[in-house]
């Protein structure tokens, strides 16, 4: 049953008929085309990074780097794996059977909680992978080489500020929403 054919059976429907349809359609998992593109990423996200983590090893001479960067570098990709699915999970998950300011409330606030994890886990994620393509430079905290790593503290703050950007933008559009609705 596509959305048309839905929202032509929720307006025919009379008070009897509201409860049998909502706990049958509200409550399931909406299938989306966008939902469709976004498991789509996540199964190539998903693939390139489980092939980083069996190539790094050997590609990325992981087996000369300290211990500590690796073990850092694999938690930090399987956070990242972990947070696509979430993130999956959130954009499926359907609308609650509550009206509809307080079921928008209540997304606002879930998707306010999974940007702050999303940035910080991202940023974080990319300060590691830095940080264990350095953890083999000799001499990196000696003057001619500290640009170097300036350079990447420059691009970490670089890409934090455009992800909280996204996010605001993001979460920005659906307050709007909300406010509009209030009025």
């Amino acid at each position: 049953m596509d959305f048309e054919e839905q929202k032509k059976y929720w307006q025919e429907a009379g008070p009897e008929e509201e409860q049998p349809w909502m706990d049958q359609h509200l409550r399931r998992v909406w299938t989306h085309p966008s939902l469709r593109h976004i498991r789509r990423q996540l199964i190539v996200e998903t693939t390139a990074w489980i092939l980083f983590l069996f190539l790094y090893y050997s590609a990325l001479d992981g087996d000369l780097r300290p211990m500590g960067w690796n073990l850092a570098l694999v938690i930090g990709l399987i956070l990242l794996i972990v947070h696509g699915l979430m993130g999956y999970h959130l954009s499926s998950k359907p609308v609650s059977d509550a009206p509809l300011l307080l079921a928008m409330k209540e997304r606002l606030k879930e998707l306010t909680n999974y940007s702050w994890v999303s940035v910080l886990l991202q940023t974080g994620t990319l300060a590691i992978l830095m940080g264990f393509l350095l953890s083999n430079v000799s001499g990196l905290w000696e003057r001619p080489k500290l640009w170097l790593f300036g350079t990447i503290v420059v691009w970490l703050i670089i890409a934090f500020g455009v992800q909280v950007w996204i996010w605001r933008s993001r979460l920005g559009e659906l307050r709007k929403s909300i406010e509009a609705l209030e009025h």
